[in-house]
């Protein structure tokens, strides 16, 4: 056997790994992700801009439609594809404590982080957005919550203005 091609078949292994592990994955944690907890079937989302998302889960808490998604083996989102303004990248998560603490990734040829700050209570109180050596923070405040403790609408302000995000979370 050839060095190349034991590294080749090492690799393939470690790949395949991989892919079983995650067939294994009794819970994901990408409901999570999207700062909600418990059995939440749907997530439908009037964002900053007034665009309204609707994200759907599975039982298991994992987002569909997510774009060849990389977990770990506890199920934590580590990687997907995204789109955005028509360029197609690969955004890289970062955990501490069951919460995302950083969205990382290389967008149109320039490096761009999320890094998301929460208070004591687990609450999101802003994010650092550093797009090459820029960086802009927005702070979240005001929140509603529905019966189960998701918050169904918070304000988020950004130099200055103050925008009004509301959503609605469907459970199985």
């Amino acid at each position: 056997m050839t060095k190349r091609f034991f590294i080749l078949l090492t690799m393939g292994l470690m790949m395949s790994a991989g892919v079983m592990a995650q067939g294994f994955i009794s819970r994901y944690h990408d409901v999570e992700l999207n700062e909600a907890q418990g059995s939440v079937k749907s997530i439908t989302l009037r964002d900053l801009a007034g665009k309204v998302k609707r994200i759907e889960f599975t039982e298991e808490g994992q987002e569909k439609n997510l774009k060849d998604p990389v977990y770990d083996t506890n199920g934590y989102l580590q990687s997907h594809k995204r789109n955005m303004f028509g360029f197609t990248f690969v955004a890289n998560y970062t955990w501490e404590y069951d919460r995302v603490t950083k969205i990382s990734g290389n967008v149109m040829n320039m490096p761009a982080e999320i890094e998301y700050v929460y208070d004591a209570a687990g609450e999101l109180t802003s994010n650092i957005v550093n797009l090459q050596g820029h960086r802009t923070e927005g702070q979240y405040s005001d929140y509603e919550y529905d019966e189960r403790g998701n918050w169904t609408k918070r304000k988020y302000s950004l130099a200055g203005k103050e925008f009004t995000e509301t959503r609605t979370i469907e459970y199985y």
